[in-house]
């Protein structure tokens, strides 16, 4: 919805909440628990259920096709919370069968953050508008969040089929990255060039952002719409390829 809303306040909106959700990925993702065998990178290398990548995709999908649908999915997620006291219980059942402490406390501290900074509210005010649509594009969103909540449910299915550890999640084969060699690189442009340039890249960052699945993908790729999100021309005067250069990963995405 970043680079796909044609609504220029829901873009900037959307730009806004994508910078501040990816880095939940990182600050929340993990259980924070001692003496668990399971480190991160077991973690990122987890297969997904099917459902929650359908959810996914759809919801892109209808970021691109149908921006009201889209709206309506994230709004669903967000006024989730609601369920804040059934997830606290369950967090607690969980400990104390298990004998864990503070195991959950990445998830708490993330429900906590979107009652405080009332996310859900902020969706919700995206719907004051008097535009005028029709019904047969009201019944399309309508359907669009009726799948993604299928999804959904077919998701917590999907978990309680896999309530073994033994059986938990299929683990990926790590995958090998040939990256070509990019150290004698250098870009030379002028502000016009590096406006336009810097314009491309801001959205392309979004989309890259919207696309990724991998925790690694997010944060890396989060990280350069963060660089990216302010104006072109404030960029350009701060800077941004010298800054850049100073850091070899998002250099070498920007570069190849």
């Amino acid at each position: 919805m970043a680079t796909a809303a044609r609504d220029p306040d829901l873009k900037a909106f959307f730009r806004g909440d994508a910078l501040e959700e990816y880095w939940h990925c990182d600050a929340f993702y993990f259980a924070e628990q001692s003496g668990v065998n399971l480190s991160a990178d077991d973690v990122k290398a987890y297969v997904p259920l099917p459902a929650s990548t359908a959810f996914e995709d759809r919801a892109l999908r209808a970021a691109e096709d149908d921006p009201l649908g889209h709206l309506l999915i994230a709004y669903f997620q967000e006024s989730s919370v609601i369920f804040r006291q059934d997830s606290e219980r369950f967090y607690d059942t969980i400990e104390a069968n298990y004998g864990l402490q503070d195991a959950f406390k990445g998830w708490r501290k993330h429900m906590t953050l979107d009652l405080d900074h009332d996310h859900a509210g902020e969706l919700e005010a995206r719907f004051d508008d008097e535009r005028v649509i029709t019904l047969e594009e009201a019944r399309a969103s309508l359907r669009t969040i009726q799948l993604a909540q299928f999804f959904l449910l077919k998701a917590l299915d999907q978990i309680a089929e896999h309530a073994h550890v033994e059986n938990a999640v299929t683990l990926r084969l790590p995958a090998a990255l040939a990256l070509a060699d990019q150290s004698d690189g250098t870009i030379k442009i002028g502000p016009s060039l590096a406006l336009f340039l810097l314009t491309a890249l801001r959205d392309a960052a979004f989309r890259a952002l919207a696309l990724a699945r991998t925790h690694n993908q997010i944060i890396a790729v989060g990280r350069l719409a963060s660089k990216l999100a302010m104006t072109p021309q404030a960029n350009i005067e701060m800077g941004i390829f010298e800054s850049m250069e100073k850091q070899p990963g998002l250099w070498c995405m920007l570069k190849s």
